[in-house]
């Protein structure tokens, strides 16, 4: 309690607004370290977005270039794709039996060196 005068008085609390969780914020925390504040941009993450812009500039250029159709024969299915998807599938058929082999021959090493 606080006297001015001959009156009395003591201090009003306001009420605190409720935080993301339904409670009551707490007080600011003094100890808490400052959020670090950004010195200089981070020249790897700049060289990253970079790169990719540039392959992906690159592959849309080869998918242009690349979507005429053409006619695939294999054993007794015929049948007409364009050239990106054909290259494409072809792709993505190799890394996935490069995964496997490596899923693979990863299985076998663990098993070998646990008994």
């Amino acid at each position: 309690m606080h006297s001015i005068g001959t009156e009395t008085w003591a201090p009003v609390a306001f009420p605190q607004p409720p935080d993301d969780h339904g409670g009551v914020m707490a007080p600011p925390d003094e100890t808490a370290p400052a959020p670090p504040q950004p010195s200089r941009p981070d020249y790897r993450r700049v060289l990253r977005g970079s790169l990719a812009a540039v392959l992906i500039a690159i592959f849309a250029i080869f998918a242009v270039q690349n979507a005429e159709p053409v006619d695939l024969e294999l054993l007794w299915w015929n049948f007409e794709t364009r050239r990106i998807v054909l290259l494409l599938g072809a792709a993505v058929f190799g890394v996935a039996v490069w995964e496997l082999v490596g899923f693979l021959w990863r299985r076998r090493r663990r098993r070998q060196a646990g008994g």
